[in-house]
């Protein structure tokens, strides 16, 4: 919510706050009753209760700030990136479902962007980063001069951070409430999240007739996307050792010239580089994009 939660243990604050609000009844320990119950003590008719949906901007960084409290944990990984986690958290005899998302995987473009590209009413605030150092956050109020030397030197708008001040009752007796500050720019970037999110959400919908929250990815809901037009029909599936074997014959991102011979050019060269070919290609197969 607005006010936020702060400190070492804020994401257990939040975990809290989520399932007193929306939380289900566990069974007594010991007792032989194994059901969940609602609110009203009602059975949820043998089912699980519903998962709660957490989208992040980066869900890898979210994560790890609340691992150490979740329990049954299924994770789908990509490097270091995390695609998506199922889990559920338990607290004074509640339990709630959880499936976090990475926003990033399924709309991959920096928030301040959100606005622009789907019309939306919002906007992207400053921030000066380097600001929050321990020292400063430890203490939390913090001189005007020291914010504004760090806005200058962020080369960020000193009117904007002003007026966000004043606005957000932050600034008193020539200190600014930085935690306060902190959080109504987070506030307002979940709002933008939110309001983007389920934008983009509406337009797949009417244009693909695919729901992004049934997907982990925007790569995931583009191949389902491809296989329901048609673009590999007659193409087989191989896997196991033929597919590990024909992907020694795969090499990407290399350019080289016939025969890879070197030459010296001393004249001014235009380098056309060919991309979209996989799309473009798609588009001229006979009836596939309609």
């Amino acid at each position: 919510h607005r006010d936020g939660f702060f400190g070492k243990d804020c994401g257990k604050y939040f975990l809290n706050d989520l399932i007193l609000k929306h939380g289900f009844k566990t069974p007594v320990k010991g007792s032989k009753d194994k059901k969940i119950y609602d609110e009203n003590g009602d059975e949820i008719n043998g089912r699980r209760p519903p998962i709660i949906r957490l989208i992040a901007h980066n869900s890898g960084y979210d994560f790890r700030c609340i691992l150490q409290y979740l329990d049954r944990i299924k994770t789908i990984e990509k490097g270091n990136g995390l695609m998506t986690a199922t889990c559920c958290y338990y607290y004074k005899g509640k339990v709630i479902y959880l499936r976090i998302k990475c926003r990033l995987k399924m709309i991959n473009m920096g928030l301040g962007k959100f606005g622009k590209a789907f019309k939306l009413d919002v906007q992207k605030d400053i921030m000066p980063y380097d600001l929050y150092t321990e020292e400063n956050v430890s203490q939390r109020w913090v001189d005007l001069n020291e914010c504004l030397r760090e806005v200058n030197k962020a080369k960020l708008d000193e009117k904007i951070y002003l007026d966000n001040c004043e606005k957000w009752d932050c600034l008193s007796n020539d200190k600014i409430d930085i935690l306060k500050y902190a959080g109504e720019y987070c506030y307002l970037d979940c709002v933008t999240l939110q309001k983007g999110y389920e934008k983009f959400q509406l337009m797949t919908l009417q244009a693909l007739n695919l729901d992004i929250n049934d997907y982990v990815s925007l790569a995931s809901m583009s191949n389902d996307y491809l296989v329901r037009e048609g673009c590999y029909d007659d193409i087989l599936k191989i896997a196991g050792v033929p597919r590990a074997f024909i992907q020694k014959c795969v090499v990407g991102g290399r350019v080289m010239t016939a025969e890879n011979i070197k030459y010296h050019i001393r004249d001014r060269l235009s380098d056309f580089d060919g991309v979209s070919l996989f799309p473009s290609a798609m588009n001229r197969m006979t009836g596939f994009l309609k």
